[in-house]
């Protein structure tokens, strides 16, 4: 059954996740003391898409001045690159080089960066002997981070029976898995992002073909959206019945 928030260190909940099946979603901040936070990446890309630099000072005080968010600042280093004949391919580039820079730059000084690439591109296909070495790696720099510990935690409950049904990281590109596909749906079509929910559905679809679970979902979706719209007009219909109502009411009392 659902839940609302709680706090995870309270002793009252301990074995919740025992009762059913759950998820572990996962933010940017996860990575936060292995790659920037999402702040910081904002800046360095801004200052390799501008032509002066920005201090994190005059960055700081821009954003309290205009209440911008961080992709609208990512838009303008994007407007700002694209104006001088750059691509988007070109700013992807950018983004990706100054995510994993010193990461990269980390691992190659430990003369294993190539080891480092493969497993963050093909983490399972890599051989046993390597990937003790990319573990070590991550040990000796990042074992107090919060990812090195969700990692190690997760591989400690893979095989018990309250490990999670699936780990959600809210990203750009869909999930593989059409049950974590499913369940991101879900969670959109509570929130009533409806346009959102049908294209993880559909993306859900393609991963198992006529799984009359996923068309169900599609077709309640179709007839909430529906009901939506056919409430939106009665609501405009209702809205303007009351403006011509108080207009004639207003005209019969001024004659």
């Amino acid at each position: 059954m659902p839940f609302n928030s709680f706090d995870g260190t309270d002793p009252h909940y301990r074995g919740i996740a025992k009762s059913g099946n759950w998820a572990l979603c996962l933010g940017a901040g996860v990575c936060r003391g292995m790659l920037p936070d999402w702040k910081e990446l904002t800046l360095s890309v801004i200052n390799k898409c501008l032509p002066s630099p920005v201090s994190k000072t005059t960055f700081d005080q821009a954003q309290a001045d205009t209440s911008w968010s961080l992709d609208a600042w990512l838009q303008v280093a994007l407007n700002e690159f694209l104006l001088h004949g750059k691509t988007l391919d070109d700013f992807i580039g950018v983004i990706r080089s100054e995510l994993y820079s010193l990461l990269l730059e980390t691992a190659r000084q430990d003369g294993i960066e190539a080891d480092l690439q493969a497993a963050l591109l093909h983490a399972k296909h890599l051989p046993p002997q390597k990937a003790l070495a990319v573990h070590a790696f991550l040990r000796r720099h990042y074992e107090n981070t919060t990812l090195f510990g969700l990692a190690s935690w997760l591989a400690s409950i893979a095989k018990t029976e309250w490990k999670p049904t699936a780990v959600l990281t809210f990203n750009a590109a869909l999930p593989f898995d059409s049950r974590e596909l499913d369940l991101l749906a879900r969670i959109a079509a509570n929130q009533q992002r409806f346009t959102e929910a049908r294209r993880l559905w559909e993306a859900a679809l393609q991963r198992e073909l006529h799984n009359p679970l996923y068309q169900r979902c599609l077709k309640r979706l179709s007839e909430v959206e529906e009901q939506t719209v056919f409430a939106d007009i009665v609501l405009a219909c209702l809205a303007w019945a009351l403006v011509v109502a108080l207009v004639a009411l207003v005209f019969a009392f001024t004659r």
